[in-house]
């Protein structure tokens, strides 16, 4: 049965020599296209962006204090994700809360490092309600 991405799943994308954990925090805009953002974990003498930090174990997948890098928030159109856990490429994890989703999306408007293109196809998201 193929996957069908949604608001709230995640999916480990492999960045580098590891996979990654990506969240889908937007429904799918009419150009079939969802918002994803990027957590990673928080290192000692590493500055990060403390916009939205997320404790070890807020999530499954959480197992070190993390941070969601707003730099790396990209929209993936749905066929790509769906195509891309088809294959095995990317892999399904645990949804987020109802609370880590609302963090997440209201960091996107608060964070100085989310592109502007990023910011402005969440505040039209946000306002269709997606």
């Amino acid at each position: 049965m193929a996957y069908v991405p949604y608001k709230k799943g995640t999916v480990l994308i492999p960045a580098g020599p590891t996979k990654h954990l990506f969240a889908i925090i937007t429904d799918k805009c009419p150009a079939g296209e969802h918002l994803l953002v990027n957590l990673t974990s928080i290192r000692a003498g590493i500055k990060h962006d403390s916009t939205c930090e997320v404790r070890a174990g807020d999530h499954p997948f959480v197992k070190h204090n993390s941070y969601v890098d707003y730099r790396r928030a990209e929209t993936m159109t749905a066929a790509r994700i769906a195509a891309r856990v088809d294959d095995g490429t990317f892999s399904v994890h645990d949804d987020l809360s109802d609370a880590l989703l609302q963090a997440f999306r209201d960091g996107v408007e608060d964070s100085e490092d989310v592109k502007q293109r990023v910011t402005d196809y969440y505040l039209k998201a946000k306002a269709a309600g997606r």
